[in-house]
C-alpha cells in the first residue's frame, strides 16, 4: 500500500514465528506472549499454529497452501461460519476436491503443501519452487468466470509488491553475534559445564556433586537427586524427569591411564518434583573421567575434565535415548529396552545431542593418547556416520556442541571459543552451511548451551589470573609473592636469584630475575610447556612439552634461550613422557613414561643427558611424578594403583616402598634432604615427613583459598 505522503507501507505481512518473548532485566514489561496462545488469521493458520506448537518455515509452506487452493478455486479449503469450526476443520479435515481445471500436477502440489504433519509438506520453499515450474497445464483451461478478472488483477497488482518481498528476504544473512555477557553465579567457586536449563535455572555437574543457579543469578546450590553420588545426564523434553547415572562398584576402573579411568555406570529415571527412581535395568554405559592436571592454563587436558557428561540423552519425542558405551554409541527405548548399536568410532564418544527433528545425533569424540576431539553427526534412521568439520585441523579441541530450539545454529566450543553453524538460511533463502566464531578476548569460553527461546546462550567463561603467594613458617601466613606476575609451575634455582613459571593465562615458559625484571621467553605457548625444574647448577630448565595433537616429551632449554633440545623421544612411553626431575650432579633426568595405555604400565625412567641413553629403573612400576633427592640415593614419587599414594623408591636397593596411606600429590625434597613436603589431597593441607623415622607433620592448610598448586623447589611457595 502506498500512503497519501508516497511512502510504501507492508500491510498484514504474517506472523513468522511464534515464540516467548521476555522482558530485558531492565525492563519492567512483563511476557507478551506466551506459549500456547494462539496468533495469527484462523483460516491461514497451519495445524501445529492451531495447537500453539513452536513452529518453523514449513507452516509458512501450509500458509501458502491456503492461499494458492483459494486462487485456484475462489474458496478456501477450510471455510465455516465460526473461528472454531475453522480451526477444528484445519487439523481433522481434508479440503475439498479442486476444479476439474486444476492440473493434477498442480493439485498434488496443493495437497502436499496441505499435510496435517510437517514432515509430509515440502521441507523448503526452494523445494515449492522446482515443483511448480513444470505444473503448467497441458491443455487449455476453462474460461474464467468474471469474478476471476477482479482477482486476475489483483494478482497482477501484488507482483510488486511481491518481487520486492522477495528481494529482501532473499539477501544474505547477517552473521550472529553476542551483544553483551552477564555474569550469573556469584558464588565465587568453580563452576562446570552448563549442562541442561529448564527455563528457568540452570543445571550442571561439579563431579558426582549436581548443582543448580537461578537464571537471574546469584549463589548455586546443590540440586537434590534420589540417588547417592548420582550424575544428571539429561532432563525429558516434558519437564517432568531427570536421566541420572551412577557408577557401578564405584572406585574399580574398568581401565585406567594416566590420563583418564574408564568406569562402568547405570541409569536411573527420577522424578522432578521427588518420588522413587527406577532402573533402566538393561542399559550400562561406560563414564570416562579425566584426571585433572591442575587448574592453570586451559590446555585441552584440562578441557577434558568434563567429558564424561552428557554422555546420554533423550531423544525430542522423549520415546528413545542414546548413550556411549566403549567406543560405540547405542540407541535404546525410553524404557531402557530394544537397545541397538548406532555407531562405532575410533576414539570415545561423549557430549551427545540430538537434532530437534529427531532424525539426527551430534556428539563430540576424543583421541586415544592425545588432546584432540572432533565433531561427529549420526543419521538415526541408517547410521551413517559423517564428520562434522571435514576440512577442520585435527589437532584442534572441537567439542561439546548444542543445536539452538529452531535447529538453524549448531554452537560448539573450539581453542577456548565459541563457534556457531549456520544449518538453515531461512524461506527461499538458499541452503549454505556457514562457520562464525562469536566469542573473542580474555575470557575463555566453553560448553555453549542456548536458551529454550533461541536468543542468549549460556556459557562457563574462565579468565586465568593466578598470584603468588609465600607461606612463611614464623608469622604462619601467606603473603604475596613475585607481585604482577601470573602464572603456574614456579621454581627457583638454589640461589634463590632466579625464577622459571609457566605463564598463565598465555602458557609460555618464562625465565625471570627474583625481582620480576629480565623476563625472557624459553618456550612459546604452542609447546604447551609445564613441570620446569632448573638443574642444579641453574644454566639449563627441563620441562615437558608437545605441540598440539603430539604425545608430550622432554626438553632441555638453555638459561639464556637458546636451542631446544628434546631429549626423549617415546622410546618406552607410548602415551608420552611428563615431569622431568635432575639429578644431583646435572647429568641426568628422572621421568615417567606409560609403556602402554594404562597407569599401572607407567614406571620411572632415566636419560643419560651426555649419550641420550634411556633406561627404566628396575622395580619402579607403577609410579609418577618422580623427584629426586639431594644425595641422589632416592626417588619419591606417587603410585598409579592404589591412587597417588606417597612413595620411596631406593637407588641402590632398587625397589619401592610406600611412605603414606593417604592419597597425596606434589612431592617435594627439603635442600637438606632431611624432609620431603607433599599435599593432602583430600583436605587441602601441606605436610612434611622425615625420611630417617617416617614421622609426618602437619605444617599448613589452605583450604580457605582457591589453590592452582604449588611450586616446585620451594615447597612454602604456591599459587592461587
Amino acid at each position: 500500500m502506498v500512503t497519501h505522503a508516497g511512502q510504501v507501507k507492508i500491510l498484514d505481512f504474517g506472523l513468522a514465528k511464534q515464540q516467548q518473548r521476555r522482558p530485558s532485566p531492565d525492563s519492567t514489561t512483563g511476557v507478551l506472549t506466551a506459549e500456547g496462545t494462539l496468533l495469527g488469521t484462523p483460516g491461514y493458520m497451519s495445524p501445529e499454529q492451531v495447537r500453539g506448537e513452536i513452529v518453523d518455515h514449513r507452516s509458512d509452506l501450509f500458509s501458502f497452501g491456503v492461499v494458492l487452493y483459494e486462487m485456484l478455486c475462489g474458496e478456501r479449503p477450510f471455510a465455516s461460519d465460526s473461528s472454531v469450526e475453522v480451526m477444528n476443520a484445519i487439523l481433522k479435515d481434508d479440503p475439498p476436491d479442486l476444479p476439474p481445471s486444476v492440473p493434477p500436477a498442480l493439485e498434488r502440489i496443493v495437497r502436499r503443501c496441505l499435510e496435517k504433519q510437517p514432515g509430509r509438506r515440502f521441507q523448503s520453499a526452494a523445494d515449492l519452487a522446482f515443483a511448480l515450474q513444470p505444473s503448467s497445464p497441458s491443455s487449455p483451461a476453462a474460461p474464467a468466470p468474471k469474478r476471476w478478472a477482479r482477482l486476475k488483477w489483483a494478482v497482477l497488482a501484488s507482483v510488486p509488491l511481491a518481487a520486492a518481498a522477495l528481494f529482501w528476504i532473499s539477501l544474505p544473512l547477517p552473521p550472529p553475534r553476542i551483544t553483551g555477557t552477564t555474569q550469573i553465579t556469584h558464588d565465587g567457586r568453580e563452576n562446570g559445564a552448563p549442562m541442561l536449563t529448564d527455563g528457568t535455572r540452570l543445571l550442571y555437574n561439579l563431579a558426582t556433586d549436581p548443582r543448580q543457579v537461578s537464571l537471574k543469578g546469584g549463589e548455586s546450590i546443590p540440586l537434590s537427586l534420589p540417588l547417592k553420588d548420582a550424575i544428571l545426564a539429561d532432563i525429558s523434553p516434558d519437564r517432568t524427569e531427570f536421566l541420572i547415572y551412577r557408577r557401578i562398584n564405584s572406585g574399580d576402573a574398568v581401565t585406567s591411564s594416566y590420563d583418564f579411568t574408564q568406569d562402568r555406570v547405570e541409569f536411573w529415571v527420577a522424578p522432578l518434583l521427588g518420588g522413587s527412581p527406577r532402573r533402566l535395568v538393561d542399559l550400562i554405559a561406560t563414564q570416562r573421567d579425566w584426571l585433572q592436571a591442575g587448574t592453570g592454563n586451559p590446555t585441552p587436558r584440562r578441557q577434558r575434565w568434563f567429558e564424561h557428561q552428557s554422555a546420554a540423552a533423550w531423544s525430542p519425542d522423549g520415546q528413545q535415548l542414546v548413550y556411549a558405551r566403549d567406543m560405540e554409541l547405542h540407541l535404546a527405548r525410553s524404557d531402557g529396552t530394544e537397545i541397538r548399536k548406532l555407531a562405532t568410532f575410533a576414539g570415545f564418544p561423549f557430549f551427545v545431542r540430538w537434532s530437534p527433528d529427531g532424525h539426527y545425533v551430534r556428539l563430540s569424540v576424543s583421541g586415544i593418547g592425545d588432546a584432540s576431539a572432533s565433531l561427529w553427526e549420526v543419521s538415526v534412521d541408517d547410521g551413517h556416520v559423517r564428520p562434522l568439520l571435514p576440512d577442520c585441523d585435527p589437532s584442534w579441541y572441537n567439542c561439546c556442541g548444542n543445536w539452538t530450539p529452531d535447529g538453524k545454529y549448531f554452537v560448539f566450543q573450539s581453542r577456548s571459543n565459541i563457534w556457531a553453524l549456520r544449518e538453515k538460511a531461512g524461506f527461499l533463502r538458499r541452503p549454505v552451511r556457514q562457520l562464525f566464531q562469536l566469542t573473542i578476548g580474555p575470557m575463555a569460553a566453553y560448553w555453549p548451551l542456548p536458551s529454550r527461546d533461541g536468543k542468549r546462550l549460556f556459557i562457563t567463561g574462565y579468565q586465568a589470573r593466578n598470584e603468588f603467594i609465600r607461606y612463611d613458617p614464623q608469622s604462619r601466613q601467606f603473603i604475596p609473592e613475585l607481585a604482577g606476575l601470573s602464572g603456574t609451575d614456579l621454581e627457583f634455582t638454589k640461589d634463590g636469584k632466579w625464577i622459571v613459571y609457566v605463564s598463565v593465562p598465555d602458557g609460555s615458559l618464562v625465565r625471570a630475575a627474583a625481582d620480576r625484571s629480565q623476563r625472557f621467553e624459553l618456550a612459546p605457548s604452542s609447546l604447551g610447556a609445564g613441570s620446569p625444574h632448573w638443574s642444579p647448577d641453574g644454566k639449563q630448565v627441563a620441562f615437558a612439552g608437545a605441540p598440539h595433537g603430539k604425545p608430550d616429551r622432554i626438553y632441555v632449554v638453555p638459561f639464556d634461550g637458546g636451542t631446544l633440545r628434546q631429549v626423549t623421544n617415546g622410546e618406552n612411553g607410548k602415551n608420552g613422557d611428563w615431569d622431568p626431575s635432575w639429578s644431583p650432579e646435572g647429568a641426568s633426568l628422572a621421568f615417567v613414561a606409560t609403556e602402554r595405555d594404562t597407569a599401572d604400565e607407567e614406571s620411572i625412567h632415566v636419560v643419560d643427558l651426555r649419550t641420550n641413553h634411556v633406561r627404566a629403573l628396575p622395580g619402579s612400576g607403577g609410579m609418577w611424578s618422580p623427584r629426586w633427592s639431594p644425595d641422589g640415593r632416592f626417588i619419591t614419587g606417587l603410585s598409579a594403583s592404589p591412587a597417588s599414594k606417597l612413595m620411596l623408591y631406593d637407588l641402590r636397593a632398587e625397589r619401592q616402598s610406600r611412605l603414606r596411606d593417604q592419597s597425596s600429590g606434589y612431592p617435594t625434597w627439603s635442600r637438606d634432604g632431611e624432609f620431603l613436603f607433599f599435599s593432602k589431597s583430600d583436605s587441602g593441607e601441606a605436610w612434611r615427613i622425615r625420611i630417617r623415622d617416617r614421622k609426618a607433620d602437619l605444617v599448613t592448610n589452605w583450604n580457605h583459598m582457591r589453590q592452582a598448586g604449588l611450586a616446585g623447589s620451594e615447597p612454602h611457595r604456591m599459587a592461587r
